[in-house]
């Protein structure tokens, strides 16, 4: 059986190691942090650049449609122009929550 001394001791070491331990995994942290925080950081602008990309990719039609209904309409190909226009319209059509670029968008289309 432990006497209350060796107890003492022991519970002093246990506490000595945590608080060891406590400083090593901060330091390790701290340097993970510093080492992957950048990739991270980047990684998550990579995607975020990715997700406008196939964004643009995704309406690429509606950012040329004010020039496409425009010819459509000098070449008098009226049927295609209301098509045109009424797809664009349908997607972009601005209301209370409507982004701005595409209300631009809309006010070129209308013209």
């Amino acid at each position: 059986m432990r006497s209350h001394r060796q107890t003492h001791q022991a519970i002093q070491h246990t506490s000595a190691a945590l608080c060891c331990l406590i400083v090593l995994t901060l330091q390790v942290q701290t340097g993970a942090s510093r080492v992957f925080g950048p990739i991270l950081e980047r990684s998550a602008k990579a995607e975020r650049i990715r997700s406008v990309q196939l964004l643009l990719r995704r309406f690429q039609g509606l950012f040329s449609a004010p020039d496409r209904i425009t010819a459509l309409a000098a070449a008098r190909n009226f049927e295609q122009v209301i098509a045109d226009y009424r797809k664009a319209t349908g997607l972009i059509k601005p209301g209370p929550r409507t982004v701005k670029v595409w209300g631009s968008l809309y006010g070129e289309i209308e013209q």
